[in-house]
């Protein structure tokens, strides 16, 4: 995910029938265009849209978020509450967060330098080269 690092986020294209979402950016020279394609989208939160929205970083959990920050941010895309994670809180949340540890569904956050942050909760998530 390092080459998506100040990349600007040109188009996203949310399928809810087949449950695919694809992001293009172009890289931060202009010289390349990316699509990441996430397959079996179970949700995803897109907030702060601005015109130029430029990738600080993307962090996805177990790889690089911690239980903590997956827990925080889970319940955010699902509730919008920002509060600390609290266990039998919010059931929904807690029995997302399972299909999450146990694999079966992955949590990705896109964190912005300036512009749009993105949650996604999907099976998978990958980074096709496209020009």
């Amino acid at each position: 995910m390092e080459r998506l690092i100040e990349a600007s986020i040109v188009r996203i294209v949310p399928d809810n029938p087949t449950k695919v979402l694809t992001i293009e950016l172009r890289s931060a020279d202009g010289g390349c265009i990316y699509a990441v394609r996430a397959d079996g989208v179970y949700d995803l939160l897109i907030e702060a849209v601005r015109l130029n929205n430029i990738v600080d970083e993307v962090v996805g959990y177990p790889e690089s978020m911690s239980e903590a920050e997956m827990l925080s941010s889970l319940q955010f895309l699902m509730t919008r509450d920002s509060a600390p994670y609290e266990l039998g809180r919010f059931p929904h949340v807690d029995l997302k967060a399972e299909e999450i540890r146990g694999g079966t569904l992955r949590l990705w956050n896109f964190r912005p330098v300036y512009g749009a942050s993105l949650f996604i909760v999907a099976r998978t998530l990958a980074i096709i080269e496209a020009r």
